[in-house]
């Protein structure tokens, strides 16, 4: 499968000079729009949609939606790992469409330079 290397989704933003709509206990948060853009810079790099959680921002906090969490690992597996877990997140956000709702993103990138079958 390849070495998993986690992206910090600040350093990410932060080499493109972009800005999440929100921030909640250090964590960035984006809303429908800025979460296209955070897929298209992955789409561009590479990286991969391993997680996304959804809240609602209450009062300087937020709280956890728990009707709208997505789970890609098991395309880990897969060559296409960032192409298909992205689809999935354009999928998955089409079903929130809440406009309170605000995503926390977990990213990865697979190396597979080590990686036989290549």
């Amino acid at each position: 499968m390849g070495r998993i290397a986690y992206i910090a989704v600040d350093d990410l933003l932060a080499s493109e000079g972009l800005r999440p709509i929100a921030r909640s206990v250090g964590v960035p948060l984006f809303d429908i729009t800025s979460s296209e853009i955070l897929l298209k810079l992955c789409e561009r790099i590479g990286v991969g949609i391993l997680g996304i959680e959804n809240f609602t921002l209450v009062g300087g906090g937020r709280r956890p939606e728990m009707d709208y969490i997505a789970d890609f690992s098991k395309l880990l597996s897969s060559h296409a790992f960032a192409f298909e877990s992205i689809k999935c997140a354009r999928q998955f956000l089409q079903l929130a469409t809440e406009k309170h709702l605000v995503f926390e993103y977990v990213l990865a990138k697979i190396d597979r330079s080590g990686d036989a079958r290549e």
